[in-house]
This record gives structure tokens, C-alpha cells and sequence, in this order.
């Protein structure tokens, strides 16, 4: 929410700017995916890094470099083009 982003801009004392946000802000969404099989993950992320409009910004490999912990996990940080809408239930036709 626009509320979440401001409260971690403050946090972050980043400026409430666009620019602020859009060059401190870094996960204004994100997705967690649950593959049984570590081989699906690694499927899944090369087909959504195949997309014409995504961009790879960084990748955080904690499956072939498990944190001491033993936490494993794939990490990727992409920069995908959203087109925001203002629609009212309406507008559906």
C-alpha cells in the first residue's frame, strides 16, 4: 500500500520524492512461490527472466549457498513496467 511505502521511506529516511522512492524502494511488490522440486524453481525463475520486459536487478542464490542456518531460497529482484488504472466497478461495461 502507499501507506506501507511511506512508512519505509520514513524508516529508511529516504525522501517521500518519486525519485526517493523509485531509486531507494526496491520491493514495492513481491511474490513468494513454493516449488517442491529446487529444479522447478530454477525453471520457473529462467522463464520469467525470458520475458521481453523483465529486467534482473539482483539474484540472491540461498539454494546453492544456504545461509549457516540452512535456509534456501531463490531471491530474485526484477524491474518489471506496471500501467496503474483508476477504474470504477462501472467501468467493467
Amino acid at each position: 500500500s502507499m501507506d506501507g511505502i511511506f512508512k519505509k521511506a520514513k524508516k529508511k529516511n529516504i525522501p517521500i520524492t518519486m525519485e526517493g522512492i523509485e531509486e531507494g524502494i526496491r520491493d514495492i511488490a513481491g511474490v513468494r512461490v513454493i516449488c517442491s522440486f529446487p529444479e522447478d524453481i530454477y525453471m520457473l525463475a529462467d522463464c520469467l527472466l525470458k520475458q521481453d520486459d523483465v529486467v534482473l536487478v539482483e539474484r540472491k542464490d540461498y539454494i546453492k549457498n544456504p545461509k549457516p542456518s540452512g535456509y534456501r531460497s531463490l531471491h530474485l529482484i526484477i524491474e518489471i513496467p506496471i500501467f496503474p488504472q483508476n477504474r470504477k466497478e462501472d467501468d467493467e461495461g
